[in-house]
């Protein structure tokens, strides 16, 4: 296997935080201002449990280690955003460091970040064109490169000041701490819920008794749509029939090569014997006769046709597409209309967070984002589990001020009954954080036990 060959690369822990502190690295440390956030107040903390939401400020690296003295091998899902290295400086923050030092900060994390995945967790790491080589080699050394699951290319906006070749896409790679333990990802297509709320609106106006207006007018909307590309239809758009029950397409009744199920289907009108596909049927007599009686078939006009089986829009699934396209300066726009001001550079995309939560978590599973930056992942978190009724939990960590200058107002705006609990790491004077101390603060000490 390839391996990258770095300065430091040996012993990284202790080019980057000195002997003594990579020595007490693993060693619990003091966490400390317990408070519980709500809406437009922090209150005062009783109970910790991990029902819970948490939002740490700190240095992650020492608090990755101290959380897994509590969550080893229990997360499903990790997605971070961290470090570009791209050179450039925005809020305060500069997004530069020598190439050798970049890697020993990354491969510090990581490796404490794999032992808090569960046996069955993934994590995903946002990064661009300048480091994304290296992470990869870094995380086929880190993860095995056969728990490489995939990369997500993300297009975004053009670079139009480019000298050579304008880069339009950041990637997102993933990777499994043992991806035999993985199921397959399929979820309930989101594209589907645009057709299924269209046409209860057009229900709404039309009636439900007259199912081929409500056809009518959905199909409209659904060319309509194809056109302005207003909304992206593509792999559902074919969801445009409509009977009493509601929205489906005929399914294909044919075998996809010879030897499908051989009988004959009378019509229910002509009680003779439909026409039959050349490979066969696709499914057995029990599963027609199944869906006849759910009113999911469709017949044709008399037995020179082929009987189709309807698949509902709201069985439609989608699988994780390697493509994503979305214009990020939206993202940045709705956060600044959130906070009044602009305060973050390019937060991350809520609708690509979102489809990664769905797709790779379950509905109680606790997701870490030990990069907090603007937020986007608690947000995201949130609005999957307003929107499928989960009750999935997030742990963000965030060294910058941002946790309470961006992060904590922006979750304020869009929390709805979710416990967050925040708090710090405890540095002193010098900057140095102290190790743990039983009996110093009751929170903590609960924190350690959980």
């Amino acid at each position: 296997m390839i391996q990258l060959t770095f300065d430091g690369k040996q012993d990284s822990l202790i080019q980057e935080i000195g002997g003594i502190a990579a020595g007490q690295i693993e060693n619990k440390k003091q966490i400390g201002e317990w408070q519980q956030i709500s809406s437009d107040r922090f209150t005062k903390v009783d109970q910790l449990n991990l029902e819970q939401n948490y939002i740490f400020k700190g240095d992650n690296l020492p608090l990755l280690y101290s959380l897994n003295h509590v969550l080893k091998g229990k997360l499903k899902l990790i997605y971070i955003d961290p470090p570009y290295n791209t050179g450039k400086t925005f809020f305060g923050y500069t997004d530069s460091m020598p190439h050798d030092e970049w890697l020993q900060f990354m491969k510090n994390r990581l490796e404490i970040a794999r032992e808090l995945l569960h046996e069955a967790g993934t994590i995903f790491i946002s990064i661009d064109i300048n480091e994304m080589a290296y992470l990869k080699i870094m995380c086929d050394e880190i993860f095995g490169r056969s728990n490489f699951v995939g990369e997500i290319i993300w297009e975004t906006a053009s670079d139009n000041n480019a000298t050579q070749i304008s880069n339009q896409h950041e990637y997102v790679l993933c990777y499994a701490k043992d991806r035999s333990n993985l199921g397959k990802w399929k979820v309930r297509s989101e594209k589907a819920n645009h057709i299924i709320k269209k046409y209860e609106e057009i229900k709404k106006e039309v009636g439900n008794e007259y199912p081929s207006a409500i056809q009518k007018a959905l199909r409209a909307w659904i060319n309509g749509m194809k056109k302005s590309k207003e909304i992206d239809l593509s792999g559902v758009s074919h969801y445009s029939y409509v009977d009493k029950i509601g929205v489906f397409y005929p399914g294909n009744s044919a075998n996809t090569r010879l030897g499908g199920y051989d009988m004959d289907l009378l019509h229910p009108v002509t009680g003779k014997a439909c026409k039959k596909p050349l490979n066969g049927y696709r499914w057995p007599a029990k599963t027609f006769w199944a869906a006849d009686k759910r009113g999911d078939v469709l017949w044709p006009a008399d037995e020179n046709g082929i009987p189709k089986i309807k698949k509902r829009v709201d069985t439609a699934t989608e699988l994780l597409k390697g493509y994503h396209y979305e214009d990020n300066r939206r993202s940045t726009k709705t956060l600044t209309k959130m906070l009044g001001e602009k305060k973050f550079h390019n937060p991350k995309s809520l609708n690509l967070l979102q489809k990664i939560i769905r797709f790779a978590s379950e509905p109680d599973d606790l997701i870490l984002d030990f990069f907090g930056g603007s937020g986007s992942t608690a947000h995201a978190v949130i609005n999957v589990n307003n929107e499928d009724g989960s009750n999935r939990k997030f742990i963000l960590i965030e060294k910058m001020d941002f946790a309470e200058k961006v992060i904590i107002p922006r979750i304020q705006q869009v929390m709805s009954g979710e416990v967050i609990i925040f708090a710090k790491l405890q540095e002193d004077q010098k900057g140095v954080v102290p190790e743990f101390e039983k009996g110093k603060e009751k929170l903590t000490d609960q924190f350690y036990s959980l």
